[in-house]
């Protein structure tokens, strides 16, 4: 009837949820996890006050033995994406013991950046990896 709640409806591929439901895992989706593995070990992704990163003068900063990723909330959209991937590559180069030397920093960027244009330039291609991801 108009004017009464929506509290169930079904998906193009058959499913049926509330509404409820979908908001609440809507918002899951859209939501930086608190926390991420990688490797044997659980990193908290960590907001940054605005004086925090100032004074380190990064937007992300990836913390080894405190188990921390930090990132500022002033990024937002792609280069949001691309400061917790580049900090994220620093982790699995510190799980993984990968010996790069001085060019860390270097590789990291150039990985990173090539990484996020991959994946902004092929939209379809984050879609078809968590599901090939999923299927294992």
């Amino acid at each position: 009837m108009i004017g009464e709640p929506l509290k169930n409806f079904t998906f193009s591929n058959g499913v049926s949820d509330s509404l409820e439901s979908f908001v609440r895992k809507s918002n899951q989706i859209l939501m930086i996890p608190e926390k991420i593995k990688i490797g044997y070990k659980e990193y908290r992704l960590e907001k940054w006050k605005q004086t925090v990163a100032s004074a380190n003068e990064a937007q992300g900063q990836f913390f080894a033995k405190e188990g921390i990723i930090g990132y500022t909330d002033d990024e937002k959209g792609v280069s949001h994406a691309n400061t917790l991937l580049h900090e994220i590559i620093h982790a699995i180069v510190y799980q993984w013991n990968i010996d790069v030397g001085e060019k860390e920093e270097t590789i990291v960027n150039g990985l990173t950046n090539g990484l996020t244009t991959v994946l902004v330039d092929n939209p379809k291609l984050i879609d078809y990896l968590k599901k090939n991801i999923k299927e294992g």
